[in-house]
């Protein structure tokens, strides 16, 4: 017979327009929060989240370089701060002069540093230091400006399992044994975060999305926007919308993670003790495949499709790593016909891009030539990947986590954000 409790445990739970099963916090009252890297994508949704909890959250810090490219309610304080470049001692007093204070720490900052000739996440050596510097630098600051919070979320992502590498365990579970045949950095932050907050008398909670939806200004990691500057354009050329993998990549199943359902998860884990020192997965709970997001993209823009075809002529990129990060079998292999990042610099898409931009006032940063490389390369790798990646939410549920937002939905939702935020042009 399996254990079940002796008493009913009774949670209350509301939906917000696509995002369901959201947990109820009304009794939490008179809290203070550090967001740090407030203008990545995952930041700036963690303030729009806990900024219309103004009763729960009375302050809130946001940290970053820059200042915020957004405004917010009066309970949000910004201070301009460095991890990186910036000594703990300067950093702490950047903190004393803002009067930053905080029950409960969000950290989002994050270097992704690159090099000419380099693929994606090919410095595993450099990206351990650089983030590894950025979380110790801002720890140590904590301490010196006297700041001592409850508990600390740190984001991380599915890399955790070495998915970036090639196949990995599937679906992943946070038990899994980390992987060992490269340096990774979020082993390296978690090693930190929690060497801290033993000495500190703090507890940690990680996160840990797949690839992660959101409309910010600025933002490399994010497919969202390169697909709806692709559809647009192709629409302005009269062509169709190409996919550019193959059928592997069409069929495999990835977890997506909207940035907002992420917020609310990353509240919800800061605020309840069950979650003291656990590291958790966050994903949508909804399966996803580009199969089956292509045709609903087509049908956003009024276009027609193409499929790919068993005997199309690809480009193959092999993964680095045999065996791959599950331990056996062959190498991950990734398969194009074309990339977004070779579309993007056709001089056809940008005067058709440039022409879009001046008619509807758009943010031209995603296709100005030093970003295209780091935009839409990331797009590439996403929308080619050729194998599952799949995080189980079973321990977010058995903790007491059961919100949802169809991935589908969100992707088009954040469409419709991104054209608003003039991010990507109007259909």
């Amino acid at each position: 017979m399996p254990n079940t409790p002796s008493k009913p445990i009774t949670d209350r739970v509301y939906s917000n327009g696509l995002f369901h099963g959201l947990p109820v916090l009304d009794a939490i009252k008179g809290q203070s929060a550090i967001v740090a890297g407030a203008n990545g994508i995952s930041g700036v949704h963690m303030l729009r989240i806990l900024s219309k909890a103004p009763e729960r959250w009375s302050e809130i810090h946001s940290l970053s370089r820059r200042p915020l490219q957004e405004k917010f309610g009066e309970n949000v304080k910004h201070t301009a701060v460095d991890f990186l470049d910036t000594s703990p001692e300067e950093i702490a007093e950047k903190l004393k002069e803002g009067n930053v204070k905080g029950d409960y720490v969000f950290f989002f900052a994050y270097v992704q540093p690159r090099e000419d000739g380099q693929g994606l996440w090919s410095m595993a050596e450099k990206m351990c230091e650089v983030n590894g510097k950025l979380l110790s630098n801002f720890l140590a600051a904590l301490t010196i400006a006297d700041i001592h919070p409850k508990r600390i979320i740190l984001q991380t992502g599915a890399k955790h399992y070495g998915y970036h590498l090639g196949p990995a365990r599937c679906p992943s579970h946070e038990t899994d044994s980390r992987v060992d045949i490269e340096p990774n950095f979020y082993y390296t932050q978690e090693d930190i975060l929690a060497k801290w907050c033993n000495q500190n008398n703090c507890t940690w909670s990680v996160a840990r999305p797949s690839f992660i939806l959101g409309s910010v200004q600025g933002n490399a990691m994010n497919v969202a926007i390169p697909l709806g500057i692709y559809a647009a354009v192709q629409k302005a050329l009269g062509r169709n919308l190409h996919f550019p993998g193959d059928i592997r990549a069409w069929d495999t199943i990835q977890d997506q993670s909207s940035a907002y359902l992420n917020a609310y998860f990353e509240e919800w884990c800061a605020l309840s003790e069950s979650c003291d020192n656990e590291s958790f997965n966050l994903t949508d709970g909804s399966p996803f495949s580009y199969g089956k997001f292509w045709p609903k993209l087509a049908e956003r823009y009024g276009l027609e499709y193409t499929k790919p075809s068993e005997k199309g002529v690809y480009q193959q990129v092999d993964m680095p790593h045999d065996p791959p990060p599950r331990g056996f079998g062959s190498p991950g292999v990734l398969k194009m016909s074309f990339t977004l990042a070779q579309w993007a610099r056709a001089p056809e898409v940008q005067e058709a891009f440039n022409r879009l931009a001046k008619e509807q006032g758009l943010d031209t940063w995603a296709m100005k030539e030093e970003n295209i490389d780091a935009v839409f390369s990331f797009t590439d790798y996403a929308i080619c990947w050729s194998w599952p990646l799949m995080l189980s939410m079973d321990k977010a549920r058995k903790h007491g986590f059961f919100g949802f937002v169809d991935s589908y939905d969100s992707y088009l939702a954040t469409f419709e954000e991104a054209a608003e935020m003039k991010l990507i042009p109007k259909v």
